[in-house]
């Protein structure tokens, strides 16, 4: 049986919202907030995928097209930020390294 179109479009709204949120969590390098987003986000696409589009919503799918371009654009963004964070968590890991090595061959 289909949800309510009304239920599924407030699971299509909390996706967008999500998504955007990840991006700006993923801005303020706060990682443990990003990782139980994309956790929930996940369970709302599996519940809003889980059946399929009814004959009266396909009008609906140009929407959905769309706004799955949005959620990838915010995807990209944050998978960039999260790139950048690793880069920059290796440098400083290799600097702690360089400097423990130093310090061993005062010892």
């Amino acid at each position: 049986m289909d949800s309510a179109p009304n239920d599924r479009a407030k699971i299509w709204q909390d996706i967008l919202i999500s998504s955007q949120q990840m991006e700006e969590v993923a801005q303020k390098n706060e990682w443990q907030k990003l990782t139980r987003l994309i956790a929930s986000r996940q369970k709302l696409l599996n519940q809003f995928f889980s059946e399929p589009v009814a004959r009266n919503q396909v009008r609906n799918l140009e929407k959905i097209r769309a706004d799955i371009k949005i959620i990838l654009e915010h995807d990209e963004r944050t998978r960039k930020l999260s790139e950048a964070n690793n880069s920059t968590l290796l440098k400083g890991i290799r600097a702690l390294n360089k400097g423990k090595l130093a310090a061993k061959s005062y010892q």
